[in-house]
């Protein structure tokens, strides 16, 4: 199987999940990070389904968005649950709570305005922070029924922990970008 991921070379986790999942398995593929030019062609020659990235070529096939490409990475590395689905639906929990989270912060990332964008990130940090406060501390060291993140599947594959830390990261960022000290 031939894969090739296209994904601009920014560290984002949009494809740095899949990028991981892909390494961890030790699964062959090409990592194709085109550069601003490129983008802007590929983005109206066909390149990307929605005309977004990152794109996951199989054997020439596309599939496009990024919790698909991350759970079918995730499949070909042995790292997504294939006979729990309650195990299945908590990785796709965390994929989703990703993208809730990128949605909420690009008005703040993008504000030209600094004094605009100092109310955005303390909107988010009041927003997002919150409902984080415990992610990961309840889901890796809390209540038993919480410790999905570290045990069995994420024990073995790493991933998840490491997803987890990227929104731990971000939780952090938008509390220091609303309170700098």
């Amino acid at each position: 199987m031939k894969l090739k991921l296209i994904y601009p070379d920014i560290p984002f986790w949009r494809a740095e999940t899949s990028r991981i999942a892909l390494f961890l398995g030790d699964v062959e593929f090409e990592d194709f990070r085109p550069s601003r030019d490129q983008l802007k062609q590929m983005k109206t020659d066909g390149t990307f389904p929605f005309g977004q990235f990152p794109v996951l070529e199989v054997d020439g096939k596309k599939v496009a968005q990024t919790s698909g490409i991350a759970r079918f990475c995730g499949k070909l590395a042995g790292l997504y649950p294939k006979d729990d689905d309650f195990a299945a639906a908590k990785v796709d929990e965390v994929l989703d709570l990703a993208t809730d989270i990128t949605i909420k912060m690009q008005p703040a990332l993008r504000e030209p305005d600094p004094e605009q964008r100092k109310l955005k990130r303390e909107e988010l940090s009041r927003e997002i922070h919150p409902p984080l406060a415990g992610f990961p501390g309840k889901s890796s060291r809390g209540k038993r029924k919480h410790r999905f993140f570290c045990q069995r599947f994420f024990d073995r594959s790493r991933s998840g922990c490491l997803e987890v830390v990227r929104l731990d990261s971000w939780r952090d960022h938008i509390r220091h970008s609303a309170n700098p000290a």
